[in-house]
């Protein structure tokens, strides 16, 4: 009985500290995430040094099943996975190198270990990641990746908060690749009648603001008529 306690301490004990290691790992994260907001050479500091390849393995070990599956702590674990990517996603705005350095760490394997995650938000700062990486080359690599396409879908129908999600797709429907991301959906009949659903909205969309610019281009027209 008395060694049950002692296990049972113990284990309380390194619960504690391993909650402790976290926070203390997401305010690091926090911090450098906001060192990095539109300031390039903290950006490329963070590549540099190492620290965005180490935030990169730190969230894939939070993602085993080990740290997703504990009864207690979860949350810690998801902040701390939040601000990872979190700092991932600042580190690559409107940074060319830094993206192509994000880009060739992550796609395609840290993208889908990623989108399986529960968590909504954790599968949005990582489309965020995503959207701000996107360049003419990188679409086509996308496109050609039909899983990651497939989990972005899914994501948009289920959740509507999501709205990076929305940005990929909105980008690649714009580029004119939407035949080639409804033809790579082939092993998921349900994405595409998803994908319908959005592009049908997206002509909707366009159509109601052709016809608002052509009142507005037309109303002084009749004004001065009078």
């Amino acid at each position: 009985m008395c060694k049950d306690v002692v296990c049972f301490q113990e284990d309380e004990k390194d619960e504690r500290n391993l909650n402790l290691c976290l926070k203390t790992l997401t305010e690091a994260f926090r911090f450098l995430r906001n060192c990095c907001a539109e300031t390039p050479k903290n950006q490329s500091f963070v590549i540099s040094s190492g620290v965005a390849k180490q935030a990169i393995e730190v969230i894939l070990i939070l993602l085993r099943p080990v740290f997703q599956e504990r009864e207690k702590g979860t949350e810690v674990v998801t902040d701390t996975i939040r601000s990872g990517l979190q700092l991932l996603g600042n580190t690559v705005v409107k940074n060319i190198d830094t993206q192509e350095f994000i880009w060739n760490c992550c796609c395609s394997q840290f993208f889908l270990d990623v989108l399986l995650s529960r968590h909504h938000s954790i599968q949005d700062c990582l489309c965020m990641i995503i959207f701000n990486c996107l360049n003419q080359q990188r679409r086509l690599q996308l496109v050609n990746n039909p899983k990651i396409i497939s989990h972005i879908v899914h994501l948009c129908a289920d959740k509507s908060l999501l709205e990076w999600g929305y940005f990929i797709l909105d980008s690649l429907i714009c580029e004119g690749l939407f035949p080639d991301v409804y033809q790579g959906m082939e092993f998921d009949p349900l994405a595409r009648i998803i994908l319908l659903d959005l592009f049908q909205v997206k002509i909707t969309d366009a159509l109601d603001e052709s016809s608002e610019r052509t009142e507005r281009t037309e109303t002084p027209k009749e004004f001065f008529r009078c």
